[in-house]
C-alpha cells in the first residue's frame, strides 16, 4: 500500500488514518469485515464509509505511538526482537487466511506501538489493486535493523543472525522461527494471540430424532348444564330533566328588556329637547368637540416656537454655535478604531491549530546519514545513491590525500531503501565492517554507531 495516499484526518472526533478508494478499485469485503471486528491480530481496528461519492477506508490511530518514535530512542534487544516477532506473525496469519500482505502499510511512521506490551500495531487498507515487490517485506526489516541505535551494554550478535535469516532465500515462516529462538535464547516471552478464523463454521449433521407416535386417550365430553334465567325486572325510565342554557349563548325570543334607569330616561329628554333630528344630531355633538381639538392642538404648538426665535434675542447667538461641528472633534474617533484591530492578530492564529495538528508540532528527529573521519572529527554526509571514497582525485566522491594504506578507489557505499551498505572495490587493505572483513564486490551493511576501517584510516558511520 502506497503510504503517500494516506491522509491523517478526525471521525467523530477521533484521529484516523484515511484511504479514498480509488476510482475503478474494489474493496476486499471480507478483509475489510475482519478489520473492522479486529478479528486478526496485530492489526488496528477499522471503518469504511460512503462520502460524497466516494468510498474511504480509516483505520483508528488516536492515543498510539508510532514506531518511528520508538526507534528513534536506543532500541533494546527485548524491543526489537517482540516488535519483529508481533509483525511476522501478523503476515504469517494473514497468509495463512489467503489474504494479500500488499494490503499492509509497512513503514514506521505509520505503524504504532503498545510500549506495555512492545508489540505492534499495522494498518491494512484491503484495496484490491495494492501489490507488492518480492524483496519489500526482507528490506524493510534490513532498513529497521540498520538505522536502529543500540544499546552498547547487549550482545549485538543478535542482530547478525536476523540479517543472515534475511539475506537467505527469505521465508516468513522461518523467519520467524529464528526469531522466537532468539527471544527463548534472550529470556523474553512469547505471548501468542488468539486468531479468529475467518471461515465460518460447518455444523456436523446430525441424524434427526425418531419420534414416536403419541396415542391419544379418550377423553370424554364435558356434561353441559342448562343455565335457566333469572327474570329481570324492567329498568326504571327516569323522566329526563331539559339541561339548563348554555351561559354565554343568548337566543334572541329569550332577550328581555330592563327597565331604563330614572337618569338615563333624563338625559334622553334633554336630547329631545335639542334641535330638529335628535337620533343622528345627538352622537353628533360629543364627536365634533374631541375633532375640533385635535386639529388645532397641533397649529398652536407650532406657532409659539416660530414667535419666539425671531423676536428674542437668541437667534443672533446661534450662528456661533455653526463652527462647533466645524471644529476638528470629529477626527478624535478615528485613533479609536485601532485599538480594536490591534487586539485581532493575538486572535486570529488560535482556531488554526487542529486537534490533529498537535503531534505534528511536537520536535521530529531529523535522519542526516553520515560518516565522521577520526583522524580529523570531520562530518562526511552520504546522500542517495553510490558513495566513492578513495585516494584518487578523479571519479570518487571522498579525496583521502595523506594516508598511503588506502586504495586510490578504495570502497562504494551505496544507499538502498533507506539502508547503508559498503562494498569493498578490491583494495589493497580491505575494508572492515566492527572488524569483519568486507570480501571484495560483496556488500555488507552498515548499522548506526558501526566503525568503519579502509586499511589503518578509521570512520564511524551514524544514522542521525
Amino acid at each position: 500500500m502506497r503510504v503517500d495516499m494516506l491522509k491523517q484526518s478526525l471521525r467523530d472526533d477521533r484521529v484516523v488514518m484515511e484511504y479514498q478508494v480509488q476510482m475503478g478499485e474494489m474493496m476486499d469485503g471480507l478483509v475489510l469485515k475482519q478489520c473492522k471486528e479486529n478479528g486478526i491480530s496485530g492489526i488496528l481496528p477499522m471503518g469504511a464509509s460512503y462520502e460524497d461519492g466516494h468510498n474511504y477506508m480509516y483505520a483508528y490511530i488516536d492515543k498510539k505511538e508510532t514506531y518511528a518514535q520508538q526507534l528513534m530512542d536506543t532500541v533494546t534487544q527485548e524491543l526489537m526482537l517482540t516488535s519483529f516477532e508481533s509483525m511476522v506473525h501478523t503476515m504469517v496469519t494473514m497468509e495463512e487466511q489467503g489474504i494479500n500482505l500488499a494490503y499492509l502499510v509497512l513503514d514506521t511512521e505509520k505503524i504504532y506501538m503498545n510500549e506495555d506490551s512492545l508489540k505492534v500495531k499495522l494498518i491494512c487498507m484491503p484495496g484490491k489493486s495494492a501489490s507488492m515487490e518480492k524483496e519489500e517485506i526482507p528490506n524493510f526489516f534490513r532498513s529497521i535493523l540498520a538505522n536502529a541505535v543500540y544499546l552498547n551494554s547487549e550482545d549485538g550478535n543478535y542482530v547478525a543472525k536476523l540479517l543472515t535469516a534475511l539475506n537467505k532465500e527469505f521465508d516468513l515462516q522461518s523467519f520467524l522461527r529464528e526469531i522466537h529462538g532468539l527471544m527463548r535464547d534472550a529470556g523474553i516471552e512469547i505471548i501468542e494471540e488468539k486468531v479468529v478464523e475467518p471461515t465460518p463454521v460447518v455444523a456436523e449433521p446430525v441424524a434427526p430424532p425418531v419420534i414416536e407416535p403419541v396415542v391419544a386417550e379418550p377423553v370424554a365430553p364435558p356434561v353441559v348444564e342448562p343455565v335457566v334465567a333469572e327474570p329481570v325486572a324492567p329498568p326504571v325510565v327516569e323522566p329526563v330533566v331539559a339541561p339548563p342554557p348554555v351561559m354565554g349563548v343568548i337566543q334572541e325570543d329569550e332577550i328581555e328588556f330592563e327597565p331604563m334607569p330614572e337618569e338615563m330616561n333624563a338625559k334622553i329628554e334633554r336630547m329631545n329637547a335639542q334641535p330638529a333630528e335628535p337620533e343622528p344630531v345627538a352622537p353628533v355633538p360629543p364627536v365634533a368637540p374631541p375633532v375640533e381639538s385635535q386639529p388645532t392642538a397641533p397649529v398652536p404648538p407650532v406657532a409659539p416656537p416660530v414667535e419666539p426665535q425671531p423676536t428674542a434675542p437668541v437667534p443672533p447667538v446661534a450662528p456661533p454655535v455653526e463652527p462647533q461641528p466645524a471644529a476638528p472633534v470629529p477626527p478624535v474617533a478615528p485613533p479609536v478604531e485601532p485599538q480594536p484591530t490591534t487586539s485581532v492578530p493575538p486572535v486570529m492564529p488560535q482556531p488554526q491549530i487542529l486537534p490533529q495538528d498537535i503531534g505534528l508540532q511536537q520536535p521530529q528527529k531529523v535522519r542526516n546519514p553520515h560518516l565522521v573521519r577520526v583522524k580529523t572529527g570531520e562530518t562526511i554526509p552520504l546522500g542517495n545513491g553510490e558513495f566513492v571514497i578513495g585516494k584518487s582525485l578523479n571519479g570518487v566522491n571522498y579525496t583521502i590525500t595523506d594516508n598511503s594504506a588506502v586504495s586510490r578507489v578504495h570502497c562504494t557505499i551505496i544507499e538502498r531503501n533507506g539502508a547503508y551498505y559498503v562494498r569493498d572495490e578490491k583494495s589493497t587493505n580491505s575494508t572492515y565492517v566492527n572488524g569483519e572483513r568486507v570480501l571484495p564486490g560483496t556488500e555488507k551493511l552498515l548499522l548506526n554507531g558501526c566503525k568503519l576501517h579502509l586499511g589503518d584510516e578509521e570512520f564511524s558511520y551514524s544514522l542521525w
